[in-house]
């Protein structure tokens, strides 16, 4: 991919701009935008091709276009701004000095993640059951994702900072690791990768270092797996059949940054039930 029409033809540009959790070859998914209203996520956005180019079009707040008129709503940017920065992403441009500005007024600010969180759960008519902190290297909060039960299953929201507090919605750029503290405090001890920060959490209580990606199972690319470059790590996937495509996914781009070495748990040999993880097994043990 070298132009800007050939971007604006990538599908799975447009998915990773965009930043759906769920994305599927076709049909409806969130729209990044009602979420930070609280709106309803469910079929509020679709995507399809017209023409030489793939268009996203949220049905409820009408936001609507390219990669490049999602990566502007996304980073704050205008229209120039935002096609150069799709061009670094994914063509082969040479990366600008383009910032971000804050995020659109629309969005709505809460002055703490717990403000947020209650709000939300007020929204969804839902039960908070956890929250966790996505943090740089140096301990500083950059990301955070809550868990609501609700009527109709389990939902999440990602939260980022902003100026003045928090808003519901991912960070611009790469999504970071989980953990991303305690890999840069242990950097010669091997790294656990679970599906989900719950897996995760319990192979930390355990005594491992563990760590994994925001999102789900189908979302491992829109994450920046950098910081596992030259490090050991171990899989553990979820024993189903998404469970494995997750560590497909994560393989893949480790052999790609440059992981020392990568082995990978069976699941099978856990006699574990369909769908149980790390979490499970370490509770059962």
């Amino acid at each position: 991919v070298t132009t800007l029409e050939q971007v604006k033809a990538d599908r799975r540009a447009l998915l990773q701009a965009l930043g759906i959790a769920d994305a599927r070859n076709a049909g409806h998914h969130v729209c990044p935008w009602c979420s930070r209203e609280l709106g309803k996520p469910k079929d509020s956005l679709s995507i399809s091709e017209t023409g030489s180019a793939w268009l996203f079009n949220c049905h409820r707040c009408g936001k609507g276009g390219s990669v490049v008129d999602a990566i502007a709503a996304n980073e704050g940017l205008d229209a120039g701004a935002a096609s150069r920065r799709a061009l670094e992403r994914f063509g082969n441009a040479p990366k600008t000095t383009a910032k971000t500005t804050a995020p659109a007024r629309s969005a709505k600010v809460w002055p703490t993640v717990e403000a947020l969180v209650e709000a939300a759960g007020r929204y969804l008519k839902a039960t908070s059951t956890a929250t966790w902190y996505y943090r740089d290297a140096a301990g500083q909060p950059i990301m955070a994702a809550a868990r609501f039960d609700c009527e109709d299953g389990k939902q999440f929201r990602p939260l980022h900072p902003v100026a003045g507090g928090w808003s519901i919605g991912d960070p611009a750029g790469p999504l970071p690791l989980y953990n991303l503290d305690k890999l840069a405090a242990r950097p010669d001890e091997p790294v656990w990768i679970c599906e989900g920060e719950k897996a995760a959490d319990a192979v930390t209580r355990a005594g491992g270092l563990s760590t994994t990606s925001s999102h789900g199972c189908k979302s491992a690319k829109n994450s920046d797996w950098q910081p596992l470059a030259g490090r050991d790590v171990i899989l553990w996937p979820d024993a189903d059949e998404a469970g494995a495509g997750y560590a497909d996914d994560v393989q893949a781009i480790l052999l790609k940054v440059g992981a020392k070495t990568i082995r990978r748990i069976d699941p099978a040999r856990l006699e574990l039930a369909n769908g149980g993880d790390a979490a499970d097994f370490l509770a059962a043990d």
